[in-house]
This record gives C-alpha cells, structure tokens and sequence, in this order.
C-alpha cells in the first residue's frame, strides 16, 4: 500500500464540510469505475485520492475528521484489492 503523504506530527486545521459529500461520490464512482474499467485503469486515480483524503485525515478535527475517516478506509481497501490484482500472478496477470 501506499505509504501516507504526511509522517510526524501535523498541525490540525478547519476542513470545509462539504468535501464529504464530494469524496462519498468519488468513491461511489471509484467502485463503478473499476467494475467497467479494471484495476489497471483505475490503480492511479485511487491512489491519488487515497493520498488527499489521508492528508484530511491528519489534519481535520471534529466531525468532518470521523465522516472523511470513513471514507479514506475504503479507498485504501479498493486500493489494496486493486494492487493486489496488478501483482504478478494476480487475477489480472
């Protein structure tokens, strides 16, 4: 898996609400996105966004922090199913 963006500590800062709803949707379209496309499309995109919503994660504070939270751990597993696939020997090979 990809190691996070962000190591040691970080300062906490205000995290606009209305990015859960924006990252919910990326997700639902991460899922169906990879039913239509495969991992290989999709490995780069999902990384990138697993990146973002981690850095999120260090930093926000309250509710905003729970609810990104939720969605950064499915990235990270759709992450991981789609590298896993990618491996040699993998479902995709």
């Amino acid at each position: 898996m990809t190691a996070a963006v962000t190591s040691g500590p970080v300062a906490r800062r205000y995290v606009d609400p209305s990015l859960i709803d924006y990252f919910a949707e990326q997700l639902e379209g991460h899922y169906r996105a990879d039913m239509l496309l495969g991992p290989h499309d999709l490995i780069g995109t999902v990384s990138a966004q697993y990146a973002l919503t981690d850095r999120l994660v260090r930093v926000a504070t309250g509710e905003v922090l729970v609810t990104v939270a939720r969605t950064d751990a499915p990235l990270a597993d759709v992450m991981a199913a789609s590298e896993k696939v990618l491996r040699p020997g993998g479902a995709a090979s």
